[in-house]
């Protein structure tokens, strides 16, 4: 049982995280130069391989975020919280910063990873202050 506020949420947040990204993994693996005429990229037989290998790190990282979700203590929750909040912020700024002019789908990405990050901050702020 979580003593800690805003764990149990984190957990929720990771679950979803993982889902998210292992559907997204699968398609990214199934239909990469789909992906990347939706960035606004022009696809070369360079940019398919890289997403597909990006495809295959997101199965890993979906299999660590399930994992941690329903089996790690409190403070590797905790743990897992800060990384993945650094890395959404990270998937929403450099979705911003893409090459290309902005569409539905690059803005897509950026707010989903933006979204995360704070659903990860304002609960990790919540676990520091001890607040139920």
């Amino acid at each position: 049982m979580d003593t800690i506020p805003g764990v149990k949420i984190i957990r929720i947040i990771l679950l979803v995280g993982a889902i998210f990204f292992g559907i997204s993994a699968f398609a990214l693996m199934i239909f990469p130069e789909g992906f990347i005429e939706l960035l606004g990229l022009e696809a070369n037989e360079s940019l398919v391989w890289a997403m597909m290998l990006i495809a295959v790190t997101l199965i890993a990282l979906t299999g660590n975020m399930a994992m941690v979700s329903i089996s790690a203590s409190q403070f590797g929750v905790r743990i897992a919280g800060w990384t993945m909040m650094l890395a959404a912020f990270g998937l929403g700024a450099f979705s911003l910063l893409i090459p290309t002019e902005y569409n539905w789908f690059n803005l897509s990405c950026a707010g989903v990873g933006f979204a995360f990050s704070i659903a990860y901050f304002s609960q990790l702020v919540r676990s520091l202050s001890g607040r139920s």
